[in-house]
């Protein structure tokens, strides 16, 4: 494995784990297959007091921590009873899960039975052979990673590769990028923010206007000490305006393969709207790559940007600083090419899970173990399940209304950045588009400089793999 670092999305992936738990599952001795499935009638579990281990490397939540958890570590003691079997969710630390993946799993000792894997990782992962493929337990057991009641179908769709379904989720397709705007600054402006996005108008043109009226240089020295608009990257203001635009920074070939598309008319037309607001407008500061990905959070909270481009997980540290201001979740601004009457918006691969192959003849069961585990024990929905674990975490009802909207009616455009891209090439995509915004290249410049390097990195880890399930 030549990546040992945790990339800047990856980091985002960090979940609640409480807001995992879902609902529409069966509760008898073998989980029901969905009427699509199309395969087997399900099977007896018990394993006959053995421990099942489920590994993560992130910090997981406490069953105190929240009604949620607490729910999901009850449920876990009445599996445990009524399987025979020890269910033990495991966090171990990401540096040495990440380093020491591949050895672990081929020496025959892997540290868990479920296990994560960054999307980063998925195509080294696959090509070492680790990752089991689960199509002849999903015909055994009936289970259908495509019924999205329960799976992430982003996840399902991108984990099949040359055929096989090697990864899964249960968790929710949350919205991750997403704008948070500071209502105290909006009012006193007066903006109707939720208004604007209402009517239909909060597109890039007012994004541009609203960043003029709300930056301000307070001291007189020329330099802007609220901008109008933040971002938690370049690459990732980028990103934002091109798939609101409907358009993609990678996207597939004929063949199923990762392509880099920063050059297709409508991401071009988003890099040179993010290079504009960054450089000739002055009313855009995203953070540096040596930064903090929190550090946008960090800013908005300090009242150093109006609004900023971010991921969900921005809402936590909203909530840890317990932010003066209030403020507002809204969807990005609509591009010029944007279709339908409301907004889209990007989601990435930030995780998946996968049976190692130690445990590829076992993998029927554990996948249905899995299953009954991703129930919610009161039989909320998702939805439900969700909006109970994040509404202590937004400020009003329109904000959660804006969440729901964006995560629950297929609005999501998958981006293939985080898990098709070579991060740590030198310079990296992120610090290129940084350049850009930093007025250090133009984006012509850097397509034209770049655009071979940046898809020969992409051909070299993607080589002799088919994305098959994003056709």
């Amino acid at each position: 494995m030549k990546k040992n670092r945790i990339g800047p999305a990856a980091l985002l992936a960090v979940p609640l784990l409480a807001a995992a738990l879902l609902g529409g599952c069966g509760s008898g001795e073998t989980v029901s297959p969905p009427p699509s499935s199309g395969g087997g009638e399900g099977i007896a579990l018990d394993f006959g007091g053995e421990e099942v281990i489920l590994t993560f490397p992130w910090e997981l939540a406490s069953p105190e921590s929240s009604p949620s958890a607490q729910r999901h570590y009850e449920y876990i003691q009445e599996l445990n009873k009524k399987y025979d079997v020890t269910i033990t969710e495991k966090s171990v630390n990401g540096s040495y899960y990440n380093n020491n993946m591949v050895t672990t799993v081929l020496s025959g000792k892997p540290m868990g039975h479920i296990m994560i894997s960054y999307g980063q990782y998925a195509a080294d992962y696959y090509r070492a052979g680790i990752l089991s493929d689960l199509n002849q337990a999903m015909e055994q057991t009936g289970i259908d990673f495509r019924d999205e009641s329960i799976y992430n179908q982003n996840i399902t769709r991108f984990c099949n590769f040359d055929g096989k379904q090697v990864g899964f989720s249960n968790s929710v397709e949350v919205q991750k990028d997403l704008w948070f705007v500071n209502l105290r600054m909006m009012q006193e402006a007066s903006i109707d923010i939720y208004g604007i996005v209402d009517s239909g108008e909060w597109t890039w043109d007012k994004a541009e206007e609203l960043g003029r009226r709300l930056t301000r240089d307070t001291n007189g020295d020329g330099t802007p000490d609220i901008y109008g608009i933040g971002a938690s990257s370049a690459q990732g203001l980028a990103e934002s305006l091109a798939s609101a635009n409907g358009g993609d920074l990678i996207r597939l070939d004929e063949e199923g393969r990762p392509l880099l598309s920063w050059n297709d008319p409508a991401t071009l037309e988003a890099i040179n709207r993010m290079y504009r607001w960054c450089t000739t407008d002055a009313i855009c500061r995203p953070c540096l790559s040596n930064q903090a990905w929190t550090q946008a959070a960090t800013d908005f909270i300090n009242g150093s940007y109006a609004m900023i481009q971010g991921p969900i997980d921005y809402l936590s540290n909203f909530q840890s600083a317990a932010m003066e201001d209030d403020f507002g979740v809204i969807p990005p601004p609509k591009g010029p090419n944007a279709q339908g009457d409301w907004y889209t918006a990007g989601g990435s691969i930030s995780y998946f899970q996968f049976i190692p192959v130690t445990y590829e003849d076992r993998a029927a069961e554990l996948i249905q173990l899995y299953q009954e585990l991703s129930c919610d024990p009161e039989g909320m929905t998702k939805e439900e399940a969700w909006q109970d674990s994040y509404l202590d975490m937004v400020r009003d009802d329109k904000s959660m209304e804006y969440l729901l909207r964006l995560g629950f009616e297929g609005r999501q455009r998958l981006s293939l950045t985080a898990a098709a891209a070579e991060f740590w090439g030198d310079p990296s995509l992120a610090v290129v588009f940084e350049n850009i915004a930093k007025n250090a290249t133009t984006p012509g410049a850097a397509i034209q400089e770049y655009t071979s390097q940046f898809q020969a990195q992409m051909d070299d880890k993607w080589s002799g793999i088919t994305l098959t399930g994003l056709g």
